[in-house]
């Protein structure tokens, strides 16, 4: 892991399985944060989503650009695959898009594009889905709140 790399998040209220699983991921080579309640997990998820659209470089473009082209290469395999794609397409587009299409726009994302998109996002409107005790979540204007403050 890089040093650069964001942690992963832990969200453990209680007891002791924020240790047992920062340990299992400190030996695995994983820097871990652990967040004991939602709030906390919101600061930390926003600072690291800050970071990250304002010092991609290009080293770690081209490393995302990588494993995207896998990704979309490799759904390509399987006929249900290339079934998904071709509905997911024409619904969207109205067309299918030829993979090397695909691949030459993701070519063409410089880092400076991946700033911008990181800075629209973190600037619009948050939406929150959430599964569970939804009472215990911040709420939206907190949340907006926190994303303009960084």
């Amino acid at each position: 892991m890089r040093e650069t790399d964001p942690p992963v998040l832990i969200l453990a209220p209680a007891g002791r399985d924020a240790v047992v699983a920062s340990s299992i991921l400190s030996e695995a080579g994983l820097r871990a944060e652990v967040c004991a309640d939602l709030p906390g997990l919101v600061e930390v998820t926003l600072a690291c989503l800050r970071e990250a659209a304002e010092t991609v470089d290009s080293a770690e473009l081209a490393r995302a650009k990588a494993q995207l082209k896998v990704a979309l290469l490799s759904a390509l395999e399987t006929p249900g695959g290339r079934i998904e794609r071709t509905a997911r397409q024409l619904l969207a587009w109205g067309r299918v898009i030829p993979a090397a299409e695909v691949i030459a726009k993701v070519d063409a994302v410089t880092p400076d594009d991946v700033r911008a998109a990181g800075r629209a996002l973190l600037a619009g409107a948050p939406t929150i889905a959430a599964i569970g005790p939804i009472k215990k979540l911040q709420s939206l204007e907190a949340v907006g709140r926190a994303l303009r403050s960084g």
